[in-house]
């Protein structure tokens, strides 16, 4: 695997998570580092936020680095097991912040490392700097979606487990982030399509289906032949 490649685990992708574009950009960093010949007993990654900034090519408070790197303990993914069963779990499981070196040491969620470690199948490769460039936290999961459907060109989605994998919908009360549909629209589909057209190699058009008068499923359309 190329260097400006990383891997994901496709549990991982379709998980239910929400966090910020800055903390997954520090999730995509960990990737970068992860080999499939780490110890599961590895105590730590360091996370140079001078690297990140590097290939970002803008400069980035390191408070607001930190904060990032230190809400990620407490980011909640729900993970849909093999098995059937359904896995609850932060990735991170520690930070420990060493500003003299403009870096943070990060331990990874025991429970979590069989989901990023030693790789040998179910995962989707992608490109690192693309997944960086993009601004929208929104983006940055249709990309990884997308890019795990590449090969096969559509992506068939329902509208509800679209909303419960970005968590726009609590499954409590059944509130929603974003009503109505056009709001739904621009920050989930229009914007992440804007975006993986100007800093990705995927390109994407939709169908939205209506069930009576309800959208309820996507249909998309992939398009990877061509270069940002």
């Amino acid at each position: 695997m190329s260097k400006n490649y990383i891997k994901q685990h496709n549990a991982i992708i379709e998980a239910r998570y929400d966090i910020s574009a800055l903390e997954k950009n520090i999730i995509y960093m960990l990737l970068a580092q992860l080999k499939n010949e780490d110890p599961p007993e590895k105590a730590y990654y360091v996370i140079d936020f001078g690297a990140l900034e590097q290939r970002l090519d803008q400069k980035i408070s390191i408070k607001s680095l930190v904060k990032a790197a230190e809400a990620l303990v407490f980011r909640v993914y729900t993970i849909q097991k093999e098995d059937g069963g359904i896995l609850y779990t932060s990735l991170i499981s520690s930070v420990q912040n060493l500003p003299k070196h403009n870096i943070v040491q990060v331990g990874v969620s025991s429970m979590a490392k069989p989901y990023l470690l030693a790789l040998k199948h179910n995962y989707t490769e992608f490109q690192l700097d693309m997944a960086l460039r993009l601004k929208s936290k929104y983006a940055k999961r249709m990309y990884e979606m997308l890019s795990q459907h590449r090969e096969k060109g559509t992506m068939e989605i329902s509208v509800e487990e679209l909303k419960y994998r970005l968590a726009l919908k609590d499954p409590k009360t059944e509130k929603e982030l974003y009503e109505p549909w056009s709001m739904f629209k621009e920050h989930v589909l229009t914007g992440p399509q804007e975006e993986l057209s100007k800093h990705t190699d995927i390109r994407f058009t939709y169908t939205a289906l209506k069930t009576g008068k309800k959208y309820t499923d996507l249909v998309f359309k992939i398009d990877h032949s061509k270069s940002p």
